[in-house]
């Protein structure tokens, strides 16, 4: 986000209506950062939430020494199916129901559904077809995390940052999986497009004599 800008839109019109900031939040650093740098009224977040709805908590911050402190993933999606069951979604309006709550879920615990749990991501996004079968999802994904020995403190957002550039203790910029794999493919695609054949090669050979020949002659 581009907080001089808001810093900018606060100066000019902060006097007359609230102000509320939203992007580049993570964590509640960010949130005292953006309104020390901005002077908003408040901050807003969206798709960190998605990832992990107690952002605005105490946790994963310079205060927790980057710890999360806070409740786990896992934890955060049982919660929430918990809620989809007594508050359906297709009922409050949200006619895709199932889809959404499989969206939820799979923003949640992507951390565990790109790598340990990858055999349980097509059920989480895809195909879970009840209420059921996403607990189990859920329950599965935390046996495994039983299963690895993993702790909460551990957890960091994955799903927020899929797309940004990670700077390693060198300062060189590391793109995600998905970028790398995004921009080999793009690689690929333009080689092949350039790759010609012998015959496409001679075919060009002979335009362009005609073109030279049409322009001094033949000899």
């Amino acid at each position: 986000a581009d907080w001089d800008a808001i810093r900018r839109t606060v100066e000019r019109i902060g006097h007359r209506v609230p102000v509320i900031a939203n992007g580049s939040i993570a964590d509640l650093d960010d949130v005292r950062e953006c309104i020390q740098q901005t002077g908003v009224d408040g901050v807003m977040s969206s798709e960190a939430l998605l990832e992990y709805p107690a952002l605005f908590l105490e946790t994963n911050t310079k205060a927790t020494e980057g710890r999360r402190t806070g409740p786990g993933r896992v934890q955060l999606a049982r919660e929430f199916l918990d809620l989809c069951k007594e508050h359906p979604p297709e009922v409050g309006g949200q006619a895709s129901g199932l889809k959404c709550i499989r969206a939820h879920v799979h923003k949640m615990l992507h951390a565990d559904l790109q790598g340990p749990c990858v055999d349980v991501r097509d059920l989480v996004a895809f195909h879970g077809k009840s209420l059921e079968v996403i607990y189990d999802a859920v329950k599965r994904v935390e046996d495994s995390q039983a299963e690895r020995g993993h702790k909460v403190e551990d957890e960091q957002l994955t799903w927020y940052i899929r797309h940004r550039h990670l700077i390693n203790e060198d300062g060189e910029n590391k793109k995600t999986e998905n970028e790398t794999a995004t921009k080999k493919a793009k690689i690929d695609e333009a080689a092949k497009a350039t790759t010609k054949t012998a015959e496409e090669k001679a075919e060009e050979e002979e335009a362009d004599a005609a073109l030279g020949a049409g322009f001094f002659g033949a000899d």
